[in-house]
């Protein structure tokens, strides 16, 4: 086993190179700081593998967040344009 990172929280990740598969990749477990002995968590079947859901995990909230920002910003520009500006109507003919 190539320990390559800690989790923050205590545990750290491995790749398992004895059990490599049959494209030459190793998978990935969590560990326990107790050791090997206190059992691992499969993680990803690869590096590649994990590294690409650790990358979705981490930019998952981010594309939410700008989703939701993208959604607002539409909303405010079609209500600025049926106003003129925000909370005051533009006047019309009939206004007049």
């Amino acid at each position: 086993m190539i320990p390559f990172l800690t989790a923050g929280y205590g545990p750290f990740y491995v790749m398992d190179c004895a059990e490599m598969n049959t494209d030459g990749e190793a998978p990935v477990y969590e560990v326990s700081t107790g050791g090997y002995t206190n059992g691992k968590d499969k993680l990803a079947d690869s590096f590649g593998e994990f590294l690409r859901n650790e990358v979705r995990r981490t930019l998952a909230p981010r594309v939410a967040r700008n989703s939701m920002t993208t959604r607002i910003r539409r909303r405010h520009v079609n209500s600025s344009a049926n106003t003129g500006r925000i909370g005051q109507r533009t006047s019309s003919k009939s206004d007049a």
